[in-house]
């Protein structure tokens, strides 16, 4: 049975349109899908992942800068006094000459009382 060469020809051009046909469905199909995904991430407003992973990198620096200062402000902590410190909220300061009014005024107060006692007796 002899093989017609023309017949073999057509089978593998009918192949390699079908081949190629499969290839731009698939393309299409693809690029179909892909903008409907994209269309219901922004109506869902979601952020796109290399936005993610900056601000990943960017909050992993963070935390390994706030982990140095951490180490260096308990350096100086026992640098300056010798063993680490509580922070803990503190009243601001008197003045100077806000502290020796009022030590004055308490001064004159209690010497106050000791004369009044005085009299008394």
């Amino acid at each position: 049975m002899p093989i017609d060469h023309r017949l073999l020809d057509d089978l593998a051009r009918v192949a390699g349109g079908a081949v190629s046909l499969v290839s731009t469905v698939r393309k299409q199909v693809q690029s179909d899908l892909r903008g409907r995904v994209d269309a219901m991430a922004d109506r869902m407003d979601l952020a796109p992942r290399d936005e993610i992973e900056r601000l990943q990198a960017l909050v992993a620096g963070f935390r390994a800068e706030q982990e140095v200062l951490k180490k260096r402000i308990h350096d100086l902590e026992i640098a300056v006094k010798g063993a680490p410190v509580k922070l803990t909220a503190s009243k601001p300061k008197q003045g100077r000459t806000a502290a020796k009014l009022a030590a004055k005024s308490a001064k004159k107060k209690t010497a106050g009382l000791k004369t009044s006692k005085a009299k008394r007796k």
